[in-house]
């Protein structure tokens, strides 16, 4: 870990509030499928869902989360904006992609891993909350000054697709036999996995929340999941974790102009 993701982490830490009493924290949230055609196993033609990733419930779906808390941002890039960037969407992967092109470590495979050629992504279907604000989404891979997908409650998507990927295209993929080397990138998908960081949504106005998120195949193979609520509230920090937020969002918009330098 670089240093500069240090210091990420532990002003996020900061941030975030570090304990449970402030914010609801549900971390990862993985996409996957769902045996739902009436025939045993999974095929073409089933259903997508976001599944529990491990225990003795794994592959099964989840239940909707807990209530997010989105931050108010004091300065930065995302200065005056409610900020919340809780959750990570992640499609399990079916073991054919690499994970660390350092290592040429292999991601097991998931029960529930959609199959070579899928393509998994995030649909916003609805957001309810107070008229006339915007819910926002950011990609890190597209912008981070330009937000990938805006919904405006009362109108719908007034800039983007309503979509994201959760597979990164340029992943390198191999066989994932014996640590295969790899034989490409992920264009198009052999490996639906998916796990990147570096996403956030935003408010411009406070209140309360519910967004409708449905998981769909871009390529048609299976059919798209139930609909999957998430609840956001907008908080404003304590002073001292308003500097913290207000330092990590400064920051972010650095390292977002170096690297397009």
């Amino acid at each position: 870990m670089s240093n500069v993701s240090r210091f990420c982490t532990i002003l996020g830490a900061l941030a975030l509030g570090g304990a449970a009493t402030t914010t609801a924290r549900a971390g990862h949230v993985y996409g996957g499928v769902i045996d739902t055609n009436g025939t045993p196993g999974l095929q073409a033609g089933d259903a997508l869902a976001f599944v529990v990733n491990s225990g003795a419930t794994i592959g099964q779906p989840i239940a909707n989360l807990p209530t997010q808390n989105a931050t108010l941002a004091a300065a930065g890039g995302f200065a005056g904006l409610y900020l919340t960037n809780g959750i990570t969407f992640t499609a399990v992967s079916n073991g054919l992609s690499i994970s660390d092109p350092l290592t040429n470590t292999y991601r097991p495979a998931h029960p529930s891993a959609a199959g070579s050629g899928s393509l998994l992504q995030v649909q916003v279907l609805s957001v309810t909350g107070p008229a006339g604000a915007t819910y926002s989404f950011w990609d890190e891979a597209t912008s981070t000054t330009v937000p990938a997908i805006t919904f405006t409650i009362g109108t719908g998507i007034t800039s983007g697709t309503a979509l994201f990927n959760l597979t990164d295209l340029s992943l390198l993929v191999g066989s994932g036999v014996n640590g295969t080397a790899p034989t490409g990138v992920n264009n198009p998908p052999v490996d639906p996995y998916g796990h990147m960081h570096g996403r956030n949504v935003t408010f411009d106005q406070p209140g309360n929340y519910t967004v409708t998120y449905i998981v769909h195949d871009a390529n048609g193979i299976y059919a798209d999941s139930a609909p999957f609520v998430v609840g956001y509230t907008t908080v404003v920090p304590e002073p001292a974790t308003g500097v913290a937020l207000a330092s990590l969002a400064a920051l972010g918009l650095w390292r977002a102009r170096r690297r397009r330098a």
